[in-house]
């Protein structure tokens, strides 16, 4: 049984009122016999009777908020509310036994409410569906009767929302179901890679179902397309691989999207690296987004591409409105507006994108002497391709021919690209029509500096619309030769017993679906959310320089409280918990480290900041605490602790690019992420840049983020016992490095059952020349680097280079416990390392 138990709350903490600050519910497993478990129910009511609901003993347990449904028993906990201290915290110390004190962070991270000014609105809105549909699993979409099927049990009121989930994705799925029914939505399903992964969901979720109360899942897969004889062609040599997995899966769901919307269902695709912050159906059927046949996200960047996580499929949009752009391009024969007999412009796009993608399973890769990478079935390009299309109505491949460009399969198919300047490729842009919306976004941003300007810049962007005529009633698919010699590619058809209308695709605007592109992730944390519905997939932080990275997401999720904690606690959090109570040991830089990276602040001179030598040698001297705690932390088999940075040093040290006086607390700055109230906004440091080809990328599980480390030490195990503390100190050259830290691994090992200690000393930042690093256990940095890769790269020299090399780490094995492990931990977070 999963049994949920209260922490206990150690007087230390108590003094302090730091005990607001743990979980709601703390879980740990333990096997109960039947007929104790049955006593202990009975006297579990008991008590519920005798016992005031407002208890001291339940202050920070789950509020639930009520929300009438028809199936109340079916009703998901997580439309409660968590109560967590969302006032001002300040500096908490815990005094250890052996007279350390060790502090809090100044201001801990709220675990976000279920209230309107911090993202779903309290009332019900028209599609709330929870406690209103039936769960389902197992369902065959392309059975006979299983479209239909799915969409009588879980559609709502014309309505249906998608996700896909393979087994590895197991953690992220739950955390957007829990997303979708806190904002109320029971409507959506989730489109796994086979059956058994139905199951494998299902039986993760169970701890949720038996602890917290929450439904079961929703989950359909679909055997075709993946029965499809084409994907074998495109299979790597070797057989298949992950990926070849996930290209069948993505281009399933849009299959499965054309087989819902001829069901009569509207269809809204996300993915699920994302946050909902607002009821997004209203935001969806105004009357200007509501004039919108298909609305799909664009990246941010200068390729203007589109981005296929974001889409919505809506087979009611309204023929005319404020958010309509002229047909005239389209001949007179597709101006019918008529729509009963008709097929709806949202329905044969997405037919069109599945026939897009089926193109390439049909075609004959083997007639091609150089076929393309297998890369040309990735959905992404084929929207981008698929638009770009529908634009000129002739079949192009101006994206897709960039995996094959010497490839003689694109004459087959009659096409030819014809680049429009090399650097921008505008071969490949969509002439979109802006309009201008008045009174977009339907809010006013908060009371927060910048925050107008933010709005300006980001959020009041024209619409960009693109008027959809039908393609002609004739195939386009791969069976379909063009005509000899065509090279602007064949007309856009497709068959159809039925007329195709008119619509109009659009993107959507960034207060409806934002990507995260900077400055827009951080923005999220205000107390007016500015968008419905933010996909971190742009949102590239890393420490100390930007990368792609899901352990990223998953930070920047937790850091704001948009993780459920839920998750945490019962281990079913990717990568796991960020600590474990009884065995995680940690290692933390010391009191003073805080305020010692304060000072190290450059300073300014009759206003004028700082220069960028001495900025950049802030910075380093900052990076240089960070390195050293990890290089120990990582010999002596411990977790980091990973210090926070004071958001004024950052702003004092970041490069200013065009978008900082834009961003939150003016911190832009791929290292952060910056969270809190507007009046005392908190840095993180991001998780390290990891290296491709390492064991992993820098989750939680190698090392423990400032918030977590807040919640560490409030464990009675933490606060309750003795701190150890071991001593860096600084070598010059390897032999020496070697010796000094084999007496520090020594004492660590002389400590090794605490579950906290020390580094001791490594806040004291000496006076050195702006050109050194400070106090680093390692080869000393000075701040002559290369200024360029291509410089380092002529040169054939590192950049710089550890003194821990192989035969050093041999040489350590005996006295250090985690030196075995060392270079893996150092390719997963290569970046909070001064990285060679």
């Amino acid at each position: 049984f999963w049994v949920a138990r209260r922490p206990l709350c150690p007087q230390a903490h108590r003094r302090h009122g730091s005990c607001q600050l743990l979980e709601a519910v703390e879980t740990e497993r333990y096997m109960i016999p039947w007929r104790a478990f049955g006593t202990g129910v009975c006297a579990g009511a008991l008590l519920a009777l005798l016992v005031p609901s407002s208890s001291s003993l339940l202050a920070d347990t789950i509020e639930p908020t009520r929300i009438s449904s028809a199936v109340e028993s079916v009703r998901p906990r997580s439309l409660g509310r968590w109560r967590h201290s969302l006032g001002e915290h300040r500096r908490v110390g815990l005094r250890q036994k052996n007279g350390t004190t060790v502090s809090l962070p100044r201001r801990q991270p709220a675990y976000r409410k279920s209230e309107a000014p911090r993202g779903h609105s309290q009332l019900p809105g028209k599609l709330h569906s929870v406690g209103q549909l039936e769960s389902v699993a197992g369902i065959d979409i392309a059975s006979s009767g299983g479209a239909s099927l799915l969409a009588r049990t879980r559609a709502y009121k014309g309505e249906i929302i998608m996700f896909t989930s393979d087994a590895n994705m197991g953690g992220w799925a739950y955390h957007f179901v829990l997303q979708l029914r806190q904002a109320g939505y029971e409507h959506w399903f989730i489109l796994a890679d086979e059956n058994k992964t139905c199951g494998v969901l299902q039986q993760g979720w169970q701890p949720m179902m038996a602890v917290h109360g929450e439904a079961p899942l929703s989950c359909a897969y679909t055997s075709y397309p993946r029965s499809h004889e084409g994907w074998r062609q495109w299979a790597p040599r070797s057989g298949e691989d992950s990926m070849h997995n996930v290209y069948i899966l993505w281009a399933s769901r849009w299959w499965v999207a054309w087989q819902m919307l001829r069901q009569g269902t509207s269809v809204l695709s996300l993915d699920v690296d994302a946050v909902i912050l607002r009821d997004l159906y209203p935001l969806l059927h105004n009357a200007e987004m509501g004039s919108q046949d298909v609305i799909i996200t664009r990246n941010a960047d200068a390729s203007q591409s589109l981005n296929c996580g974001f889409v919505y499929f809506n087979l009611r949009a309204k023929q005319e409105g404020g958010g309509r752009a002229p047909h005239a391009h389209c001949s007179q024969s597709m101006l019918r507006a008529d729509g009963s007999d008709g097929v709806p412009a949202a329905e044969w796009s997405a037919q069109l994108m599945w026939e897009r993608i089926e193109l390439f399973l049909e075609v004959d890769k083997s007639q091609s002497k150089r076929p393309p990478q297998r890369e040309v079935l990735w959905e992404q390009d084929a929207w981008n391709d698929l638009v770009k299309s529908i634009e000129l109505r002739r079949r192009v491949f101006p994206w897709a021919v960039g995996y094959g460009k010497d490839s003689d399969m694109w004459l087959q198919l009659g096409y030819e690209r014809k680049v429009q300047d090399a650097m921008l490729h505008k071969e490949k842009w969509v002439g979109w029509s802006p309009l201008k919306l008045p009174n977009f976004p339907p809010w006013s941003p908060p009371q927060e500096a910048n925050a107008e300007r933010f709005y300006e810049r980001h959020l009041r962007s024209p619409l960009l619309a693109l008027p959809m005529c039908p393609p002609i009633n004739a195939s386009s698919r791969a069976r379909t030769r063009p005509p000899r010699g065509t090279r602007v590619g064949m007309p856009l058809g497709l068959v159809s017993p039925r007329p195709l209308l008119r619509g109009q695709l659009a993107i959507a605007p960034s207060w409806l679906a934002s990507l995260g592109t900077d400055p827009e992730a951080d923005w999220a944390g205000s107390r007016v959310p500015p968008y419905g519905y933010l996909h971190l997939t742009n949102m590239w932080h890393c420490f100390p320089h930007m990368c792609w990275s899901k352990a990223g997401r998953l930070f920047w999720l937790r850091a704001h409280g948009f993780w459920d904690v839920r998750l945490d606690q019962l281990g079913i959090t990717p990568r796991g918990p960020p600590f474990r109570a009884a065995t995680t040991r940690a290692l933390a830089l010391p009191d003073g480290a805080y305020d010692a990276i304060r000072r190290l602040k450059p300073p300014t001179r009759a206003g004028q900041r700082a220069n960028a030598i001495e900025r950049g040698a802030a910075f380093r001297r900052a990076h240089a605490l960070v390195h050293n705690l990890v290089l120990v932390a990582a010999l002596i088999n411990r977790r980091p602790a990973i210090p926070r940075w004071p958001c004024d040093f950052v702003a004092a040290v970041q490069p200013l690019v065009g978008h900082t006086s834009a961003s939150r607390a003016g911190v832009c700055h791929p290292s952060v992420i910056v969270t809190g109230p507007a009046d005392a906004p908190q840095c993180h440091l991001a998780p390290g840049t990891w290296r491709p080809g390492g064991p992993d990328q820098c989750y939680h599980s190698w090392s423990m983020s400032d918030f977590d480390y807040t919640r560490f030490l409030l464990r009675p195990r933490v606060g309750g016992s003795h701190n150890g503390s071991v001593r860096l100190e600084r070598a010059r050259n390897a032999s020496a490095l070697v010796h000094s830290l084999r007496a520090l691994c020594r004492a660590a090992q002389r400590q090794a059952e605490l579950p906290l200690m020390i580094l001791d000393g490594a806040e004291r930042q000496p006076e050195l020349p702006a050109r050194e690093s400070g106090h680093l256990i390692d080869r000393p940095l000075a701040n002559d680097e290369f200024v360029s890769e291509t410089q380092r790269a002529k040169s054939g020299r590192p950049r710089w280079e550890s003194l821990l090399q192989r035969k050093e780490l041999l040489a350590l094995r005996d006295d250090c416990p985690g030196a075995a492990k060392f270079i893996g931990f150092r390719k997963a977070c290569v970046g909070y390392f001064l990285a060679e």
